[in-house]
């Protein structure tokens, strides 16, 4: 969901006979790689689309929810079982979530999934659903004068049928929050709805949100209002760990099965066996 590798063009090189020169015309007639294409065009003030191809399929698409979020609490628990197979203490009052942009929403449904097992939670710019389940990725970048538009459609838009349950209010609605939050969202942010944010944030308890506009924007933590915020990760932790009150008393928790219901399905995860184990019922 980052950078683009590899992309294909949405338009006919004839489309700009009258924008670029004739010279240069012929020259893209021959070219044998993107770096000489670009170099042609960069000096046009022109937007290209392009559209990325990507390599996902039914077996390794990114579904943007519940298979992710399974991967990542098995790599935490399997840390866990490593760690006490071989009798090495570790601060149960210190499990920290931090994420940026969709890693920050994982954050949050970790925290569904496992309600015991998360501190604290450290959210920049994280959205209320999966956005690119609903809509393409545009993704621009800029060489010289040019703008390329790289457009990414994901499989997940077409193979997640059950999308709602995936919003965070939905997820949350009825659910007992036991971790410390740490929310930060920027004034300008085009994927998230401030109002949305806000609301959700005062519904969990425990809960600091920081909206940051233009007067917050201190270039050492945050560098901008937009999604995401520009931030620098390790000033934004350091600025969270200077704020919290940590419980000295050690916890010892167990994670219960975990029940998770949306209008079509029951999503039920385990850790009976150590490792989390997610089964899917049709309602």
């Amino acid at each position: 969901m980052q950078d683009s590798k590899r992309v294909k063009l949405n338009f006919s090189l004839t489309d700009f006979k009258d924008v670029i020169e004739d010279i240069d015309l012929m020259k893209l007639k021959s070219i044998q790689n993107f770096e000489e294409f670009i170099t042609i065009f960069a000096k046009y003030p022109i937007s290209l689309p392009f559209h990325e191809l990507l390599d996902e399929n039914i077996e390794n698409f990114n579904d943007m929810g519940f298979m992710q979020a399974l991967d990542l609490l098995t790599a935490l628990f399997a840390v866990k079982i490593i760690l006490n197979d071989n009798q090495l203490k570790y601060n149960v009052n210190k499990v920290i979530a931090y994420g940026h942009s969709h890693g920050a929403y994982l954050a949050y449904l970790c925290n569904r999934m496992a309600p015991n097992e998360f501190t604290f939670i450290i959210d920049n710019s994280a959205w209320m659903k999966p956005e690119y389940l609903y809509t393409n990725r545009f993704l621009h970048k800029y060489y010289g004068k040019l703008t390329l538009n790289i457009e990414f459609s994901y499989l997940a838009k077409e193979l997640v049928k059950d999308k709602n349950i995936l919003t965070l209010s939905n997820l949350y609605k009825g659910f007992i929050n036991n971790a410390q939050i740490y929310s930060f969202l920027g004034t300008d942010d085009n994927l998230v709805s401030i109002k949305e944010k806000e609301n959700f944030c005062k519904g969990l308890g425990q809960t600091n949100f920081y909206l940051i506009d233009q007067s917050k924007v201190d270039h050492k933590i945050f560098h901008s209002t937009t999604h995401g915020l520009n931030a620098d990760f390790l000033e934004m932790f350091k600025f969270v760990m200077e704020q919290v009150q940590w419980d000295k008393k050690e916890k010892h928790k167990r994670n219960p099965n975990t029940i998770i219901n949306s209008h079509q399905f029951e999503y039920r995860v385990d850790f009976d066996k150590g490792l989390p184990v997610m089964t899917v019922k049709k309602l």
